[in-house]
């Protein structure tokens, strides 16, 4: 857990400044992403319900 931590500090402190410019975008795509798979996965389930 603390390995953990540390590791996320490093990243906030030394990459995140780097590339400040294209991290927005490149989150904003991520939680589309997740959002495009979440509702595939309830559509699946949804599918799988009407045939039990």
């Amino acid at each position: 857990m603390p390995n953990c931590f540390l590791h996320w500090r490093f990243l906030l402190l030394f990459i995140v400044p780097q590339h400040w410019e294209w991290i927005p975008p490149t989150a904003i795509a991520i939680v589309q992403l997740d959002q495009r798979l979440c509702y595939r996965i309830i559509g699946l389930f949804t599918i799988l319900l009407q045939f039990l």
